[in-house]
């Protein structure tokens, strides 16, 4: 935040004065320390963000926003680069790049009148399994999804109150229900209800009266596609404050079923705006639809934190590589050698 250029260490030394050789290395020291522990670091900083009182709360819950972000890297000794797709409607944007797989979530601060998002986590997701092993990581089986959802639930267990999570439709899938479900259980508290959207091919189903009976999972009855539940549901119509100004936004909300094998219990919120159609998604039963919809238009928020965290802090700016050539194959060799000994 300091540095008025970004070359690494370099800059901070030349914009603090340190033009010692040894006061560099001392710098270098320092960022490779292991007399602290990420956790905890980040743990505290959760702690100092909630008695600060600048949380934004809805409803009286804070507000957690989650998604992805792919940055570009060509270092080819640079170690988690893969080749990424890219869905951007820019012509000019190449589909395919390489570069390094991005998960962040982080807690909505500000008040009524503005709201920013203040990154809790921003990690490496994709493309890293190996070195998680290594490390023994407890999210070296996690896929992008499951991880992002174990990440924010832990977050919310460090606020100690219930919240909401609001996440692309990329996250709305059978793995992500279930990682919730499993945080849930592991202490023992529902904390997170999750804000999605859904994609308009898919199928829900009916509930069964009395299918469950409080125990075990629902039954499904009749199945349906969510762009034919907008012919047959009876839309209402709300004035709502959407992205900074007063829209009128017809809706209509359903209770079904979704997930082949799952049959999880969802609330639907049909959505149509000027004759856009989208369908937002909800794990909490009892929240009304526009409560829904205005949590989710608040999922924008993170954008601009990207945008922020590029251009201001140019906080993707960085740049490693492997010590060694073969370093990194020759320890991965060594760990799958020692795992076969010990089997």
């Amino acid at each position: 935040m300091i540095r008025i250029d970004t070359l690494g260490v370099t800059s901070i030394s030349r914009v603090m004065g340190l033009g010692d050789d040894k006061q560099y290395e001392y710098l270098l020291h320092f960022f490779h320390s292991e007399a602290y522990e990420l956790t905890m670091l980040k743990n505290t900083f959760i702690q100092e963000v909630k008695v600060s009182g600048c949380i934004y709360r809805v409803f009286g819950r804070p507000i957690l926003i989650g998604d992805d972000v792919k940055e570009s890297k060509s270092g080819k000794k640079m170690p988690g680069v893969k080749k990424l797709y890219q869905d951007s409607g820019n012509s000019k944007t190449p589909r395919y790049t390489r570069g390094h797989f991005y998960g962040c979530h982080g807690v909505v601060v500000g008040d009524e009148n503005k709201q920013f998002l203040l990154p809790v986590s921003m990690a490496i997701h994709d493309g890293v399994r190996p070195i998680l092993e290594w490390q023994g990581c407890e999210y070296a089986k996690d896929s992008i999804v499951t991880r992002m959802i174990r990440e924010a639930y832990k977050t919310a267990v460090q606020l100690k109150e219930p919240s909401y999570l609001v996440l692309d439709r990329y996250f709305l899938t059978g793995p992500a229900l279930e990682a919730l479900y499993e945080e849930a259980s592991g202490v023992q508290i529902k904390l997170v209800d999750v804000i999605t959207r859904a994609k308009m091919g898919y199928v829900v189903y009916e509930k069964k009266p009395g299918s469950d009976n409080g125990v075990g999972r629902a039954k499904p009855g009749k199945s349906y596609h969510l762009y034919d539940l907008f012919k047959t549901q009876k839309f209402i119509t709300k004035e709502l404050e959407l992205y900074g100004e007063k829209k009128k936004v017809n809706c209509a909300c359903v209770d079904m079923l979704w997930g082949k094998g799952l049959y999880q219990e969802l609330r639907f919120v049909l959505v149509d705006i000027d004759g856009a159609h989208s369908v937002i998604v909800s794990t909490n039963l009892k929240l009304e639809p526009e409560a829904i919809i205005k949590l989710y238009s608040i999922r924008f928020k993170i954008e601009t934190c990207f945008r922020a965290f590029k251009n201001s802090f140019d906080g993707f700016g960085y740049r490693f590589c492997k010590t060694h050539k073969n370093k990194f194959r020759t320890i991965y060799t060594e760990h799958c050698h020692i795992a076969k000994i010990k089997a």
